[in-house]
């Protein structure tokens, strides 16, 4: 069966994608299996098409293709980037588990598409396991790079693809700026698929560079290359999103993930940062200012004010999250009244931390500073509504560990119910 034998060879291409690219064994990371049904149809209420292809979960865990009816859409089991993109779906439940609603449905559909592309990119390119010594790209990128699903259009499909992550509104559905998405709560489950654009163009800006295609914005963006852009969103999803993550909150993570990978005040996180602000979604950012130092001369860039989200589980003194940069601010959540957030940094001999904890305003947190032994060293405890403020001074002579506490006092909780806390020393 020629749709079988497609299958079979797309998911060992998409598979050896993931594990040659990021050390990933199969979608769970544990080797499961990877099956498929070929030749599928599917209920669209009173009638069944076979214009589609998805991933199913447990108790599934298997994809399904269906053939196409020949005019919009052709054999989905022939195109390898719908192959990529539904198995980043199974990926995406392994790991950040986004909901597929509203915003962060539309960043799965998004991490879909660019892995997705990324993974016919990669064997049009020639499958290879490591970048050519000669400093070439491992991905094949051009103008068919960007156009979801074009091996599987009909000849009905307007523009020949599914999606147009270079330019999405050219599919006539799709959102490029952010002021301009998809209700919540409105039809195609609060606009995942076309609220997937204004993700997709952004990756398309960090890896290619430019503007904003309708000049919705005036920023323009470096390009840092494909695959550097790529292993920030992988990073971004596989351990830094939530499954409530927001457009706004993918922002952070995806800054974070490139500060983590390349470096503060990198080029790298420069441009993730442009590249947000080029499709309109909201942000606070301090470029580094590039400055003449040093005895030898040269140029020094100041580490930057970021803003990165709570890695959790960090609910206790082992597992509290390191903060390793000042300026840092921590977008965190607290689950309930029994939870904590736990923070570690090095305050050096004489130096001093300074904290502050904005606390949503129906919620009472309360703010902790511990020792290296864990004794209690300073506290904050103000009011319903009201921000924590605290400074340490490391009297001492040597450098010392200094653990941070947020609590819950009273009030909400939850992803809906987020804190911010700032550290400087």
């Amino acid at each position: 069966d020629a749709s079988a034998m497609a299958v079979y060879q797309g998911l060992g291409d998409t598979y050896a994608f993931f594990k040659n690219l990021f050390g990933r064994d199969s979608y769970d990371g544990r080797g499961s299996r990877l099956s498929a049904s070929v030749h599928a149809t599917f209920s669209g209420g009173s009638s069944c098409s076979p214009n589609n292809a998805v991933w199913m979960g447990a108790p599934y865990n298997q994809m399904a293709y269906g053939d196409g009816d020949g005019r919009l859409l052709t054999d989905l089991s022939r195109a390898l980037d719908v192959t990529g993109h539904e198995l980043t779906h199974a990926i995406t439940g392994s790991t950040s588990g986004l909901v597929y609603q509203d915003e962060s449905g539309a960043l799965n559909e998004a991490m879909s598409d660019i892995h997705g592309v990324a993974v016919l990119s990669w064997k049009r390119a020639g499958s290879q396991s490591q970048p050519p010594a000669n400093g070439a790209s491992r991905f094949l990128v051009d103008d068919h790079t960007w156009r979801v699903g074009e091996a599987a259009a009909g000849p009905q499909l307007a523009g020949g693809a599914l999606r147009f992550m270079n330019n999405p509104t050219a599919d006539g559905y799709s959102r490029d700026f952010y002021p301009e998405r998809l209700p919540a709560g409105g039809e195609d489950n609060g606009g995942v698929h076309g609220n997937s654009g204004i993700a997709n163009l952004a990756f398309y800006l960090l890896s290619q560079g430019g503007q904003h295609p309708r000049q919705r914005t005036s920023t323009t963006v470096n390009a840092i290359g494909f695959e550097k852009a790529l292993r920030i969103f992988y990073t971004a999803n596989t351990s830094l999103l939530d499954a409530h993550a927001t457009f706004q909150s993918a922002r952070v993570a995806t800054a974070q993930a490139a500060q983590s990978l390349y470096g503060a005040c990198s080029a790298e996180w420069h441009n993730t940062q442009r590249a947000w602000d080029a499709v309109g979604v909201p942000g606070s950012w301090t470029p580094c200012a590039a400055q003449t130092g040093g005895q030898t001369g040269g140029t020094t860039m100041p580490a930057p004010s970021t803003t990165i989200p709570e890695v959790k589980p960090n609910g206790s003194f082992q597992t509290a999250m390191a903060i390793s940069q000042s300026g840092t601010s921590v977008v965190g959540t607290l689950a309930s009244l029994g939870d904590s957030g736990f923070f570690k940094m090095t305050l050096a001999a004489g130096a001093t931390l300074s904290l502050r904890l904005d606390v949503p305003a129906k919620a009472d947190y309360d703010l902790y500073v511990y020792n290296s032994n864990g004794t209690l060293i300073a506290k904050s405890e103000n009011g319903l509504g009201l921000a924590e403020t605290l400074s340490v001074r490391n009297t001492g002579t040597a450098a010392f560990t200094r653990y941070v506490r947020v609590v819950p006092y009273e009030g909400t909780l939850g992803a809906q119910s987020p804190y911010t806390l700032r550290l400087s020393w």
